[in-house]
This record gives structure tokens, C-alpha cells and sequence, in this order.
């Protein structure tokens, strides 16, 4: 019903550029807050949460394979998470 919705709307560029970076922002606060881990009322860093995520976008970026991105930072995240 939104997408229908949406068809009857003209939306201005601004708009459009807007609504553009809504997804990479939701999934930057997903992944802040997964790293991110409140503690005793202090905020610390999960390591093996970081290992992954970094190890996933580097995958990422030069594989351009988003399974096997998806692979390669839980297997690292659960090693991380094995040794630490």
C-alpha cells in the first residue's frame, strides 16, 4: 500500500536524495549498536562484534560477494569470540 502510495506523490530531488541515504543509516545504527555494548553503566567495545564487521566490510568491498562477506566475518567473529 505505501509503494502505491508513493507512486501518486511527485517527490523534489531533495527528497529523493534524502530518502537515498535512509537505508545506509539504519543499517550504520544496527551495526553501532551491536559493537557498542552498554555495561554497568559504561559503554564498552565487543571485540569479536568488531572483528567481524570489519573483517565483513573488507570482504565486502573487494569481493563484492555479499554471502561469502557474510561468511568470512561470522567465521572470524566466532574465532574472535573462541580466543578472546
Amino acid at each position: 500500500m505505501g509503494l502505491e502510495v508513493m507512486t501518486k506523490i511527485h517527490v523534489t530531488p531533495a527528497i529523493k536524495t534524502y530518502l537515498q541515504f535512509v537505508p545506509i543509516s539504519i543499517i550504520t545504527a544496527l551495526v553501532v549498536i551491536q559493537i557498542m555494548t552498554p555495561e554497568g553503566g559504561l559503554t564498552y567495545v565487543s571485540i569479536p562484534i568488531t572483528v567481524a564487521a570489519i573483517s565483513s566490510g573488507v570482504t565486502m568491498f573487494f569481493s563484492k560477494s555479499l554471502p561469502f562477506a557474510l561468511i568470512i566475518g561470522m567465521v572470524c567473529g566466532i574465532v574472535t569470540r573462541m580466543l578472546v
